[in-house]
């Protein structure tokens, strides 16, 4: 066979039709080869993309990655939210379209990207949008070369919300402690450096009293707020008895207010319940307190508590109603945030850390219930405390031993209350 096969070919145009077949077939295995490897670099960016898009999608923050020519080649769904396009329309389109760079870093985001830096953190920039954000960003480099960029974009919305309520918070607390402070001072100067009469000495301590009062008042709310959010406020530890409280909180504001009628209104089927009665009284005292402080031109303050007949289990409510200047409808879901004020300016008109109602919604949500509001402008404002009415298990008030075997207390402290009272000859 051999032999027959080298005698056919015995001319030239035999030898050129068996080269040709040799040719013909090498470049087949040469191209099933090159194809082999393009399918296998194929399966591979494939397989890379795949991991790509898999970590970019646990990460919070908009990520944006770009080819050699700054042009857009995936986003995660951080981005495209934040940017408003999604991964198919913004793909191919040039970066800098979106993002536009800070130049307070001494180099615009158009200027790093043709060069092989990283680009210097902490940058802000803004989106197309408007909206603020941080800005980290990388060149990614393949043989020396730079091949795109990979861009990480931080929502600063929150972050400079959270440092003005800061900055709010800090004038705050400076002006609540520093108000009673400076008159308690000033009084206990005068009773220390004057002769005063019985009446003015009276006076005089009786101002010193109030002022240090609303210092206490401040420091337990910080103390109860902390408490709240640490976790470690009991919230069932004790039977607790709310028409008392209530009565009780009427009785305690009527002397404070002269422009107000403080009216309690106790309905006849309410029961004791479990719940925790310093975190109640402080947080019923934080409801009349903003009832008063927004009804500048006096009026009726009803505290009340009743029993809701329409809710699914025992529930009842303590609710404080005013006949003050109302909130406006688009304010109304904000006055519960941590240190928010209805006006936040150094002049506003009314006092306050901005944490009361806050601090009421915390104590609500803390015995598994909740905070309703209904309020018109002009016409005054209904705050209720709406709580579960679980029967009271304890029939005094203790302590509660934690896991490490120590009492877990009130976050109020009553044992610091001392009474003083004036010997009489």
């Amino acid at each position: 066979m051999r032999v027959a096969i080298i005698n056919w070919i015995d001319t030239p145009g035999r030898v050129a039709f068996v080269a040709f077949c040799v040719f013909a077939l090498i470049m087949e295995i040469w191209m099933g080869v090159r194809a082999g490897r393009k399918r296998a670099r194929h399966l591979a960016n494939v397989a890379a993309d795949a991991q790509l898009a898999a970590v970019m999608s646990v990460v919070p923050d908009a990520i944006v990655v770009t080819n050699e020519k700054n042009e857009i080649r995936a986003m995660n769904a951080a981005a495209t939210e934040m940017l408003g396009a999604t991964g198919e329309t913004a793909r191919g389109t040039i970066v800098s379209r979106f993002i536009r760079g800070s130049e307070r870093s001494g180099i615009s985001l158009e200027s790093w990207m043709r060069s092989s830096k990283d680009y210097p953190s902490g940058t802000t920039g803004t989106l197309e949008s408007g909206l603020p954000v941080g800005i980290a960003a990388t060149p990614v480099r393949a043989e020396r070369s730079i091949v795109g960029h990979v861009f990480l974009l931080r929502d600063l919305r929150k972050e400079r919300a959270l440092e003005r309520m800061k900055e709010e918070f800090l004038s705050n607390i400076s002006h609540e402690l520093r108000t009673p402070l400076a008159s308690a001072l000033g009084f206990a100067r005068l009773l220390q450096r004057r002769e005063l009469s019985t009446t003015q000495q009276g006076a005089f301590v009786g101002a010193i009293v109030e002022a240090c009062e609303r210092l206490d008042r401040v420091v337990d709310l910080l103390i109860d707020v902390a408490a709240l959010e640490g976790g470690s406020a009991p919230t069932d530890a004790e039977r607790v008895d709310v028409g008392e409280l209530v009565r009780d909180a009427t009785a305690r504001w009527s002397d404070r207010s002269a422009s107000h009628v403080i009216a309690a209104r106790v309905g006849h089927d309410v029961a004791p319940i479990a719940a925790s009665s310093a975190l109640l009284r402080n947080a019923i005292d934080e409801l009349i307190d903003n009832a008063i402080k927004f009804s500048p031109d006096g009026g009726i303050v009803t505290v009340a508590v009743e029993t809701l007949p329409d809710e699914r289990k025992p529930t009842l409510a303590i609710s404080v109603a005013d006949q003050g200047i109302g909130i406006d409808p688009i304010k109304r879901d904000a006055v519960f945030d941590a240190f928010h004020q209805v006006d936040g300016s150094a002049t506003r008109r009314f006092g306050g850390l901005g944490i009361g109602l806050a601090f009421v919604r915390r104590v609500a949500e803390a015995h598994g219930g909740r905070v309703d509001i209904a309020s018109e402008q002009g016409s005054g404002s209904t705050f209720s405390l709406v709580l579960p009415a679980r029967a009271a298990k304890a029939q005094s008030r203790k302590a509660i031993p934690s896991a490490n075997g120590k009492p877990i207390r009130s976050p109020r402290r009553p044992e610091r209350v001392v009474r003083v009272e004036e010997a009489r000859s």
